[in-house]
Formats: structure tokens, C-alpha cells, sequence
């Protein structure tokens, strides 16, 4: 018999449906966190941009310091071709370039409610929360957008990278 193997593909918590609530008082159940990550990918395709476009997320984008390959500023314009390509095109010669499409994603990802910014996630160095991850990766990729081998913040950037990518497959939420 096939051993089978289960993993969690996302994450939300809600209140029991029939927890008790006394008349005349403020209900205190905490509200339902959601935590489904979407990818690169899905923010590439049809349903993912017309999310952007349909919601104004163009501005969103361009205020993170999101990089080429090149090393240069990428500022998302609006143009789904241009969008599409960059995200297609994206390889970790520079590491500064994976970062930023996984970090584009997950900015994203918030901003259309599929993740909740009260969402955590486990990275190698313990728990975080999903906002202050998506901080510390735009403040990374503001100090160094070129990230090569050999690149001494190179490595930083590849494990925020990881627990982003992660995050947007639904791997690391707690």
C-alpha cells in the first residue's frame, strides 16, 4: 500500500460555529486569518493580472525596490507584457532578481487578502511574521540590488528568498 503523505495547503483559523456569546456584550472571537499564498506564477498569468489591474496594485509595486537582472530598478509600469516577461525571465545569477519577484508576489499576495498580514511563517531562524519578512526583504533589496556569487548579501537575500518562495507555495505557515 502507497504511503501517503499529507501537507497543509493553507492555513485559517475561524471560530468554533457555535461558540457561545453573551447577549448585549462586544463579540471578542478573533477574526478568521487567512494564509494562501499564491506564486510567481499565478501573478503572471491571466487570473493574476487581471487581479492587479482590476484592483490598482500597479502603485503597490513600484514602490518596492524591486531589481533586474541587471541589477537596475524594476518599476512595474502597468504593462502586463513587460510584467510577464520580467517575472518569466527571472533567474538567480542575480539573487537580488528571484527576491524581488518572490517578494512582488507576496506583496501581492496581501494586498488581494489571500494572505493576511497577521499570517506567520517559519524560516530558518524561527518564526516571522509575513509583513515584517516582506519589510526586511525591500530594505535587503534596497541596500543591494545586484547580489551575484561572491556577493556578500547574497546569502541573506537567498533566505528570505526561500521562506518567501515557501510562503507563496503554501510550505511555512504556522
Amino acid at each position: 500500500m502507497p504511503v501517503r503523505q499529507w501537507r497543509r495547503s493553507a492555513v485559517t483559523c475561524s471560530p468554533p460555529r457555535n461558540a457561545p456569546r453573551l447577549e448585549g456584550t462586544h463579540d471578542l472571537t478573533p477574526p478568521t486569518v487567512i494564509c494562501i499564498g499564491r506564486t510567481p506564477g499565478f501573478w503572471q498569468n491571466n487570473n493574476g493580472t487581471a487581479l492587479i489591474v482590476n484592483n490598482g496594485f500597479w502603485d503597490e509595486l513600484a514602490a518596492l525596490n524591486l531589481a533586474n537582472a541587471n541589477g537596475s530598478a524594476y518599476n512595474p509600469t502597468g504593462s502586463i507584457p513587460e510584467w510577464r516577461n520580467w517575472l518569466k525571465n527571472r533567474n538567480a545569477v542575480n539573487m537580488s532578481y528571484q527576491l524581488s519577484a518572490h517578494l512582488a508576489a507576496m506583496q501581492l499576495n496581501v494586498l488581494s487578502g489571500s494572505v493576511s498580514g497577521n499570517c506567520w511563517i517559519q524560516t530558518g531562524s524561527g518564526p516571522m511574521n509575513i509583513l515584517a519578512l516582506i519589510t526586511t526583504a525591500n530594505e535587503a533589496l534596497g541596500l543591494d540590488s545586484f547580489t551575484p556569487v561572491g556577493d556578500p548579501n547574497r546569502l541573506t537575500q537567498e533566505m528570505l528568498k526561500n521562506a518567501l518562495d515557501a510562503a507563496n507555495n503554501n510550505l511555512n505557515w504556522l
